[in-house]
C-alpha cells in the first residue's frame, strides 16, 4: 500500500466510534492487525494474559505501517480491541485445526507455518489438558 500511494495510509478513528469510519481504512487496519496477531504475538490462553510489552510492540508494528495517532487513548483502545478480536479468531482457527485431527499424535504432526513446533505442541498440551476442557 505504501508503494502505491507513496506514503503511509492515514487511519482516522473518530472519537466514540471505535473503528475507522472509512471501509478501506478499516479493512487495511484489520488485515494488518490480523497479520500481527498471527505472526508476531505469542499465543496466550487468554488475551488478559498477554503482557503490556507484547501489546505495545504490536501497536508499534502497526504504527510503522500506518499513519495513526496512538497517543490518543481511544485510538489505542480501538486498535487493541481489533487486535484482541483478530487474535481470538486466530486462536479459534488453530483449535479447529487441532480438533480436525483424529488423534493426539496426528494433531501434533500438523504443521502451522506461523507457529514454531514448540508453540504448536504447547497449544496441543493445553487443549488436551482436562482442566482446560472444563
Amino acid at each position: 500500500m505504501k508503494k502505491a500511494m507513496g506514503s503511509k495510509m492515514k487511519i482516522d478513528i473518530p472519537v466514540g466510534k471505535g473503528r475507522p469510519a472509512k471501509p478501506v481504512q478499516l479493512a487495511k487496519l484489520s488485515n494488518e492487525l490480523g497479520i500481527i496477531a498471527r505472526n508476531f504475538i505469542s499465543l496466550p490462553n487468554k488475551w488478559k494474559e498477554l503482557t503490556r510489552e507484547d501489546r505495545d510492540a504490536a501497536l508499534i508494528r502497526c504504527h510503522e505501517r500506518f499513519e495513526i495517532n496512538l497517543d490518543e487513548h481511544y485510538v489505542k483502545d480501538s486498535c487493541e480491541d481489533i487486535l484482541k478480536n483478530r487474535s481470538r479468531q486466530w486462536h479459534y482457527k488453530l483449535k479447529q485445526l487441532f480438533e480436525s485431527a483424529h488423534s493426539e499424535e496426528e494433531a501434533r504432526k500438523i504443521e502451522v507455518l506461523e507457529l514454531t513446533p514448540e508453540n504448536w505442541n504447547r497449544l496441543c498440551d493445553m487443549w488436551i489438558d482436562p482442566k482446560h476442557k472444563k
